[in-house]
């Protein structure tokens, strides 16, 4: 046989073979789908198990990385300290082990010890009790006219007055003028010369008997001073316009200063007008310094004037000697 009738009889037998092999019966049906979600459960469970659960994270061990720092840190404070002379922590008191602060670098600078303040004292290394007793000795009147009345401070060990010794300059006072004096006029010739003047309380006349000042400079620096508030160091002259070199070397050994007469500015109170006369601040300095203290309120300290833009270190440290809290 052949022709349409074949062709349908063999599709009839593709048939039966698909009924017979792809049929199921509701039952079946049943099982299968229940095959197929246990498939799928069985592939997807563990990752849904995964999200569900937190993350653990695992910090880092750092504390090596730490303890290495530190002792970095250590070593660094050590070279850095290293001039530092040992005996010092021989004999210094617990107050200065035990600053919040912790130790403070060394900073060995000329210093006048009738002038130096309780801050710079530590920076030299002198511990805290006997920086405040050599304080309390010059606020009562006591005076150094000479490196050896050091010597008297009893809290202050020959190990540390050896150490400190070839930085101190005294630059006021009758043995400092004796000094400078005799450095002057060794050369085995008798010869006169004025009277020593105080710079602070030297009139006119006193200054015009000085060689080589005449009396436009002789005003000048009473002018000066007076604007200033006093003097607090001999080197301040170098500031009088037309005041040469040569001259002031001439009159040096011939000038003490009494440096408590200087005048302060309380700082908190001060209005712009006097900070605009005083030589060293004009309008430039006192108008910011204004408008900080109206803008963040009174200073707690006279460092705090740093945090003022236009107040370079150089600024502050020659102001500094005119202002109070």
């Amino acid at each position: 046989m052949g022709g349409p009738f074949a062709c349908y009889i063999k599709h009839m037998k593709w048939k039966e073979v698909v009924t017979d092999y792809f049929s199921f019966t509701r039952r079946e049906r049943i099982g299968l789908l229940t095959l197929v979600c246990l498939i799928i459960v069985v592939f997807a469970l563990p990752r849904i198990v995964a999200r569900m659960q937190p993350q653990r994270i695992v910090a880092a061990d750092t504390a090596w990385i730490s303890a290495m720092r530190r002792m970095q840190i250590k070593e660094d404070n050590q070279k850095t300290d290293g001039g530092r002379n040992r005996g010092n922590d021989d004999f210094a008191t617990d107050d200065s082990r035990g600053r919040p602060d912790g130790p403070q670098r060394v900073e060995l600078t000329y210093f006048d010890p009738n002038t130096t303040e309780l801050e710079q004292w530590q920076r030299l290394g002198i511990n805290v009790k006997t920086a405040q007793t050599i304080r309390k000795y010059v606020e009562k009147g006591g005076k150094f006219r000479k490196p050896e009345d050091l010597k008297r401070i009893y809290s202050l060990p020959p190990t540390e007055y050896e150490r400190i010794r070839p930085y101190v300059k005294i630059e006021s006072g009758a043995e400092a003028f004796e000094q400078r004096k005799t450095s002057q006029y060794a050369d085995g010739f008798t010869r006169s010369f004025p009277s020593p003047v105080d710079i602070n309380v030297g009139d006119t006349a006193a200054f015009i008997a000085l060689p080589g000042i005449g009396g436009k400079l002789a005003g000048r620096i009473v002018s000066f001073r007076e604007k200033l508030g006093g003097f607090h160091s001999i080197d301040q002259l170098k500031e009088i316009y037309g005041l040469a070199d040569s001259v002031f070397k001439k009159i040096a050994p011939l000038l003490l200063l009494n440096q408590y007469a200087v005048r302060q500015l309380n700082i908190n109170t001060v209005t712009l007008e006097e900070l605009k006369a005083h030589p060293y601040c004009k309008a430039s300095l006192g108008n910011p310094i204004i408008a900080y203290r109206d803008a963040h309120g009174p200073f707690s300290t006279l460092e705090d004037l740093k945090k003022v833009m236009v107040i370079t270190d150089e600024v502050f440290l020659k102001l500094k000697p005119y202002l109070r809290l």
